[in-house]
């Protein structure tokens, strides 16, 4: 059939799941990221929506949320923050811009905030380092009590360095097939725990921010990598070299996760 036809296929897809999402499921967003945003109303309605989908009566209105600023005002503060709400909104370019400088800081607050920033990205830039179904498996190891999602990922990171390393050391077709297929195996099932454990890590106030930059890193070490590579190939190198490398710096991402910190800073976090 060719390749036109998988890219219908494909496009087809994209587009009906797109229409499903957009459409069909309706998802709210958390009311204490729009609370984080000066979105007082629609954190309002979102919490109400919420009440009504489990038959509850919510008591919270948008004068409670008055209520609130009016008291933090009382203590002497008139300068914009983050979860200020409706004042946050009508904030000058420059106070916005110190607020979205204040999110930054918040991931380096204290050693713990700085810890899981630090050890996440460097996670990304590993994962990514390495070269690019197991998602089903990973999602069913990181609910057994004893496992969780910190060591599947320490699992599926060491297994997918190390077929890295078993890969060079094999020079059969069989074998190389069946090593690529290991690698990728443990890549997705680390991927898919990584990419929805991230969110959760980090509370909400600074939850989009630290995704974002996390990803930044993974993309642009997934950029600088091939480049690395290609440079020690192309100076006398053989492919061995690069695989040791992909294979070493994958490693580390045994290293980046074991040292997280056990229970997440955002578990409360809505």
């Amino acid at each position: 059939m060719g390749w036109r036809y998988l890219l219908y296929t494909l496009g087809a897809i994209t587009l009906f799941v797109f229409i499903l999402r957009t459409v069909i499921f309706r998802f709210k967003e958390s009311p204490k990221f729009l609370v984080y945003r000066g979105r007082d109303d629609k954190a309002v309605e979102v919490l109400q929506y919420i009440a009504r989908f489990n038959k509850q009566e919510s008591n919270i209105t948008l004068e409670t949320f008055e209520a609130l600023t009016e008291e933090h005002n009382s203590l002497g503060s008139n300068e914009p923050m983050l979860g200020g709400g409706a004042k946050q909104l009508k904030t000058t370019w420059i106070e916005k811009i110190g607020l979205e400088f204040d999110r930054y800081k918040m991931l380096f607050a204290d050693w713990q905030v700085t810890r899981l920033t630090i050890l996440v990205w460097l996670t990304y830039i590993m994962d990514y380092w390495g070269f690019t179904v197991a998602v089903m498996l990973g999602a069913l190891l990181y609910q057994i009590p004893n496992v969780g999602r910190k060591w599947t990922m320490v699992m599926s990171s060491g297994l997918m360095g190390a077929s890295i390393f078993i890969f060079s050391a094999i020079n059969d077709e069989k074998s190389n097939i069946g090593l690529n297929v290991m690698e990728y195996f443990f890549q997705s099932m680390f991927n898919a725990v990584l990419y929805g454990w991230t969110p959760e890590a980090f509370p909400a106030p600074i939850r989009g921010t630290a995704c974002g930059v996390a990803s930044f890193w993974g993309r642009l070490f997934g950029i600088v990598s091939p480049l690395i590579a290609a440079h020690l190939y192309g100076n006398g190198g053989n492919v061995d070299s690069v695989l040791y490398l992909a294979g070493g710096v994958t490693l580390g991402c045994v290293v980046s996760i074991s040292l997280l910190p056990n229970k997440a800073l955002g578990s409360q976090s809505f």
